[in-house]
C-alpha cells in the first residue's frame, strides 16, 4: 500500500483515462503507433490478477514491462518491479501483474521493446469487490459469490425471486463533512419485458426464495450467515467479517434506508400492471423495502432516491438510483436484492409472457458507476432470464376451503387443485395477515391447515404451484370474521347492603362468567360512582363487558344500596328533675313524658326509658334518675337523664315533755 497517496490514488487525476474496447475478445487496449496492449478488464480488485497481452512486437523482442500511477509516479515495491517478456513469432505475449493493494487507483501498463517497440493501456485498481448470490443447488451446496453472470448452471432464481447483491468498499477516501454518495442502476427492462422491476431487501429475497422457489427448497436458505461465503478476495473477506460481527441491526453502525415506492413506468412498459401498483401489492405481502449499509463507523444519516429511467419507449430501460449515507467509516458493506419481475400468476405481476422468465437473448443487468463521484470501472453483475418461465397460470389452479373463519378457530383446510398437471407440487404460505394466522402441519402438500390467529381481520393463504418447470404463485383470500356477541352467564345480582357496609367495588365483587361462539372473550369491569339518592341513602352500578376478539361486545350490571349514617339522633325536650316534696308519686318511666328525638337521615328514632333505683339520700330523702335513648335505624345512639328527689315521711312527729 502507497503511503504517501496523493490525490491520483484515488482515481481524482486531472488527467482523463481512456478505456478502448479491443477486438471481439472483450480486452482492453491501448495502441501505440503498430503495438498495442490490453487488460483481460478495465477495473481489478486489489491483490488480483491482471491479465496483459501484447501485439504487433518484434518477433523475439524483449519487452520490458512495469505498471505505474496513471500520472507516471512509480508504485510502492513490489508492485513498482519491472519484468521482461519475449514476444513470440506472431509479434505477441500475455503476461500476469499481481495488482497492488492500491484502492481507487488509476494505472498504467507500459511495454518498451529493446527494438524500439512501444505500447502502453490503462486501467483501474478500485476499492470494490461486487459480487452476487450463486445459489445452484443451495442449501445442499454453499452460496457462492459471483463476478459476472449468474446463469442456470450456477445459480437458481425464478420469477418473484430477489438477487442478493453484496458491494463492499474498502479504503474509502475522506470527503467534506463525510457524505458519501454511491451510483447505480438496475435494468428494468430488456427486450419488451420487465426485468429487474425494483430492488428489495436480503431478508425479502429470503423469504420469496422460500414462498416461490423450488418447491419447499428454500434457494437463499441462510443467506446472511454466508455473507462473506466463497469467492472473496483477502481484503473483502476481511471488511465482510467485520461488518457481519456487527450482529442484527439495531447498530449505531448500520443503517436501513427505505427504498423509494414511487417509480412510476419506464419508457418502454407493458404488461397489465403499473409498476407502483406491483410495489404495492409487493409490500402488502412483504413489508417495507430497505436495503441495508454497514460501516466501521456509525453512520448518522443514509437514504435511497430513485433517479429515474433511462433509455426510450422501444429499447431497453434502467432504474438509477443514488445511495448516500453520512460516516467517517472507510469501510462499508452494503446488501440489496433485485426482484426478478413477475409475469403470469399473482402476486404482483405484470401479465403473462411480461416478466423476466420471457427474456431472450441474453442477461439483465445491475451496474454499479461512480462512488463520491469517482468511476468504479466496470462493475457489472448479470442475470440470465429464468429457464422457469410461467406458462400457467392461476386459471389452472382451483381452491376450496372457507371464506370466512373464527377467531381463534384451528385446523382449516385449503386445498389447491392444479387442472392439467398430474405431478403439481406445493409450497403454501401465508400473506396480508392482519388476524396472526398460521401454517399448522406440513405446508408442501395438495392441502394445508391453517390456524386462524385470535384477531379478526384476513389473510391470503398462498400456493407456489410447480408443474415441471411451471411456477406460479396464487392466493385465496379468507375473511377472519365474527359478528356474534359474547353471552354472559351468571350475571351478579345487586342488594340492599344496609348500613355503613363496605363500599361494593370492581375488586370485592364476583365478576360473572362469558362465552364467545368464537373463543373465550375479555371481561373488563367498571363501577359507576356512588350517587346519593337521599340524605343517607347512597347507590353503585357496576357493569362488566364482554369482548370477543373481534370487538363485539355485551354487557351486564348490577346495582347495590346502602345507608350511610355515623351521627347520633338527637333528643329533644329532655324532662327536667325536680324537687317532688313530701310522699308524692315516685317518678317513674310512665309517668314521666318521655322527650321527642329527630335524625339526621329521616325516619323517626325510637325512644326507650330506663328507671334507675330509688336511692336514699339521706333518713327520709329520696332520688330517682330515669334516662332516655334514642337509637336510629343505623343503631346510632344518644342519651338524656333527669334527677327527681322527694321525702319520704308518713311518721308523724314525736311530742316529748308534753305538760
Amino acid at each position: 500500500m502507497k503511503t504517501n497517496c496523493n490525490s491520483e490514488c484515488f482515481g481524482i487525476s486531472s488527467k482523463t483515462i481512456f478505456f478502448i474496447l479491443f477486438l471481439s475478445v472483450g480486452l482492453f487496449a491501448s495502441v501505440a503507433n503498430a503495438q498495442s496492449l490490453a487488460t483481460d478488464q478495465a477495473d481489478y480488485a486489489p491483490n488480483s490478477t491482471a491479465t496483459i497481452s501484447g501485439f504487433g512486437f518484434q518477433i523475439g523482442e524483449n519487452v520490458t514491462m512495469q505498471v505505474t500511477y496513471a500520472d507516471g509516479s512509480p508504485l510502492p515495491a513490489p508492485y513498482s518491479n519491472t519484468w521482461v517478456v519475449t514476444a513470440d513469432v506472431n509479434g505477441s505475449f500475455i503476461t500476469t501483474w499481481i495488482v497492488c493493494n492500491c484502492p481507487w487507483a488509476s494505472l498504467v501498463a507500459t511495454a518498451n521493446g529493446d527494438g524500439g517497440s512501444y505500447a502502453d493501456v490503462y486501467f483501474t485498481d478500485s476499492g470494490v469487490d461486487f459480487q452476487q448470490a450463486g445459489n445452484e443447488n443451495h442449501p445442499t451446496d454453499p452460496i457462492n459469490w459471483l463476478n459476472g453472470i449468474a446463469q442456470s448452471n450456477t445459480s437458481d432464481y425464478f420469477e418473484g425471486m430477489g438477487t442478493p447483491q453484496r458491494i463492499i468498499f474498502f479504503d474509502i477516501p475522506s470527503t467534506p463533512g463525510d457524505n458519501h454518495t454511491l451510483t447505480m442502476e438496475h435494468q428494468a427492462v430488456k427486450g419488451d419485458n420487465h426485468a429487474y422491476d425494483f430492488m428489495i431487501s436480503w431478508p425479502q429475497a429470503i423469504v420469496t426464495a422460500a414462498n416461490i422457489g423450488n418447491g419447499s427448497l428454500n434457494e437463499l436458505l441462510n443467506l446472511d450467515a454466508q455473507t462473506c461465503g466463497l469467492s472473496i478476495s483477502a481484503t473483502a473477506a476481511s471488511v465482510c467479517a467485520a461488518a457481519q460481527a456487527l450482529g442484527a441491526p439495531p447498530h449505531a453502525n448500520i443503517a436501513l434506508p427505505v427504498i423509494p415506492d414511487a417509480m412510476g413506468n419506464p419508457p418502454n412498459h407493458d404488461g397489465t400492471a403499473n409498476v407502483n401498483d406491483v410495489i404495492t401489492c409487493f409490500e402488502a405481502i412483504y413489508g417495507d423495502r430497505t436495503i441495508e449499509i454497514r460501516g466501521n463507523a456509525p453512520i448518522t444519516a443514509s437514504s435511497v432516491v430513485f433517479t429515474g429511467y433511462t433509455g426510450t419507449s422501444t429499447g431497453d430501460n434502467y432504474a438509477a438510483y443514488t445511495i448516500n449515507w453520512t460516516s467517517s467509516a472507510t469501510n462499508i458493506m452494503i446488501r440489496l436484492a433485485g426482484r426478478s419481475a413477475v409475469g403470469a400468476g399473482s402476486p404482483c405481476g405484470y401479465g403473462q409472457g411480461f416478466g423476466a422468465g420471457g427474456i431472450n437473448g441474453g442477461p439483465y443487468h445491475f451496474k454499479l458507476h461512480q462512488l463520491d463521484g469517482a468511476s468504479l470501472g466496470s462493475q457489472d453483475n448479470q442475470l440470465t432470464a429464468p429457464d422457469e418461465i410461467e406458462s400457467i397460470t392461476c386459471d389452472s389452479v382451483d381452491f376450496s376451503g372457507p371464506t370466512s373463519i373464527c377467531p381463534n378457530s384451528t385446523g382449516n383446510v385449503y386445498s389447491a387443485t392444479v387442472n392439467g398437471c398430474t405431478s403439481a407440487s406445493h409450497n403454501w404460505f401465508i400473506s396480508n395477515n392482519t388476524s396472526g394466522a398460521v401454517i399448522s402441519g406440513s405446508n408442501t402438500g395438495a392441502s394445508v391447515s391453517v390456524d386462524a390467529g385470535s384477531s379478526c381481520g384476513g389473510f391470503n393463504i398462498c400456493d407456489s404451484v410447480i408443474c415441471g418447470t411451471d411456477t406460479v404463485v396464487c392466493c385465496y383470500a379468507v375473511n377472519v370474521v365474527d359478528q356474534t356477541d359474547p353471552v354472559f352467564s351468571n350475571c351478579t345480582q345487586g342488594s340492599d347492603l344496609g348500613c355503613n357496609p363496605t363500599v361494593p367495588t370492581c375488586g370485592n365483587q364476583t365478576a360473572p362468567s362469558a362465552t364467545d361462539n368464537c373463543g373465550t372473550p375479555t371481561v373488563t369491569c367498571s363501577a359507576g360512582s356512588i350517587i346519593n339518592t337521599s340524605t343517607c341513602s347512597r347507590s353503585r352500578t357496576i357493569t362488566w363487558t364482554a369482548t370477543d376478539a373481534c370487538g363485539n361486545t355485551s354487557t351486564c350490571s348490577a346495582t347495590w344500596t346502602w345507608t350511610e349514617d355515623t351521627t347520633p339522633p338527637v333528643l329533644v325536650n329532655c324532662p327536667t328533675g325536680s324537687d317532688l316534696g313530701c310522699n308524692p308519686t315516685i317518678p317513674t318511666c310512665a309517668n314521666i313524658t318521655p322527650p321527642t328525638a329527630t335524625d339526621n337521615c329521616g325516619g323517626t328514632p325510637t325512644v326507650t326509658c330506663s328507671a334507675g333505683s330509688i336511692i336514699s339520700t339521706s333518713t327520709c330523702g329520696r332520688s330517682r334518675t330515669i334516662t332516655w335513648t334514642a337509637t336510629d335505624d343505623c343503631a346510632n345512639t344518644s342519651t338524656c337523664s333527669a334527677t327527681w328527689t322527694w321525702t319520704e315521711d308518713t311518721t308523724p312527729p314525736v311530742l316529748s315533755n308534753c305538760p
